[in-house]
């Protein structure tokens, strides 16, 4: 495999199939670009969930009461808010606990 020019940021390293490097591929405008294009895009985020449709990025940083899809395991229709289509999304929610004691004052 050869090194080539990132299509988007330039630099010179191994890219992926459609041309960007890692860190672009990751970028939100880039993948509604190559969603646009029709091309066949891996949507796994921890940040956005994207519209297979459009690409649109909704943002995950909201409250529960406002989008509870993202907090409740397994499969949700959702409905786009930018090309108003419906998709499914799969929610898989981890949870991790640390716990310490309390050190009381003498």
């Amino acid at each position: 495999m050869r090194q080539k020019k990132c299509k988007e940021c330039g630099t010179t390293m191994y890219v992926g199939k459609y041309g960007y490097c890692y860190e672009c591929l990751n970028e939100p405008y880039v993948i509604k670009k190559l969603i646009q294009l029709g091309k066949a895009v891996d949507t796994w985020s921890s940040e956005y969930v994207y519209c297979p449709h459009c690409g649109c990025a909704m943002d995950t940083n909201w409250s529960y009461e406002d989008f509870p899809e993202i907090y409740e395991d397994g499969e949700h229709v959702i409905t786009c808010e930018e090309c108003d289509k419906e998709f499914l999304l799969n929610t898989q929610v981890s949870y991790y606990y640390k716990t310490r004691k309390i050190l009381k004052k003498s």
